[in-house]
């Protein structure tokens, strides 16, 4: 079965072929949208370790990944419309975090009961332009397990 002809198609579903593999520990999604990240994200939550969300700018609702138990980093790459983190006290594998181009997030307390060593984030939108990160970033000294820290804003 060649589920790649089946991707053009416009019913969703006809990913479930690509990702009904115990195997996905390496996911890269382009350019979904709410909806299909949460049709995905159930299929995927119980192998992926590492997750990216590349040009996913309709995604604005991350709570579904507090459900990934192996989920090790998260590089976001240009999301204009996710203004908070996720719960990620149960997220006990994630090390690491990268957001490139993430301009509206605002709220990061939720860093403070993660388990996190690594962080870069760059609130600069695409073009370039420096964006100031609106969040208290008192949370970083919070954070136990914090080994390096990068931001950009």
């Amino acid at each position: 079965n060649d589920y790649r002809e089946k991707y053009g198609k416009s019913d969703i579903s006809a990913i479930d072929i690509a990702v009904s593999s115990d195997t996905s520990k390496n996911v890269f999604l382009n350019g979904f949208n709410q909806k299909q990240f949460e049709y995905i994200a159930p299929l995927i939550k119980e192998t992926t370790e590492i997750l990216y969300l590349f040009k996913c700018h309709k995604i604005n609702d991350l709570s579904l990944l507090s459900t990934f138990k192996n989920l090790r980093c998260v590089h976001i790459y240009w999301n204009n419309s996710l203004e908070n983190l996720w719960d990620m006290k149960d997220n006990s594998a994630l090390m690491a975090l990268s957001f490139v181009y993430v301009t509206k997030l605002s709220n990061v307390e939720a860093l403070a009961n993660s388990h996190i060593e690594y962080i870069n984030l760059d609130s600069s939108d695409n073009s370039g332009k420096k964006k100031k990160l609106d969040a208290d970033k008192s949370v970083f000294e919070k954070m136990k397990t914090l080994k390096h820290l990068f931001l950009t804003i």
